[in-house]
């Protein structure tokens, strides 16, 4: 039922790995892990558990529609937050995002930052 999923996930973590030993290799350098594949990983964790809890309590009373943009748009917040609390993002990352200074702006309003 779920092969296809499955399978692009092996997929893709196929291909993060072959692209991270060819790049240590030919360029001699070693990307920080952690940085890279850790807290993308969890901060992702995170934000899919409270997307998941966000729809399973709101489409009890809403239907479906309604509970799945709510999820979405509180998915991309908590990933924003921890993403910024992990220093994934951090300030100067930022300033190179579309509309970066409003972004700083946020995270230091909801003393992300």
């Amino acid at each position: 039922m779920y092969g296809v999923i499955i399978s692009y996930v092996i997929y893709a973590l196929v291909i993060t790995i072959l692209n991270f030993y060819s790049i240590s290799k030919i360029l001699e350098y070693r990307p920080d892990v952690i940085t890279l594949f850790v807290k993308p990983a969890a901060a992702s964790g995170i934000m899919g558990i409270v997307c998941f809890g966000c729809y399973q309590l709101l489409h009890q009373f809403l239907g479906k529609a309604i509970p799945m943009l709510i999820s979405v748009v509180v998915a991309v917040i908590v990933y924003f937050a921890v993403a910024v609390k992990c220093k994934l993002l951090t300030e100067s990352v930022m300033r190179d995002l579309p509309k970066g200074s409003t972004l700083i702006r946020i995270a230091k309003k909801c003393r992300l930052m």
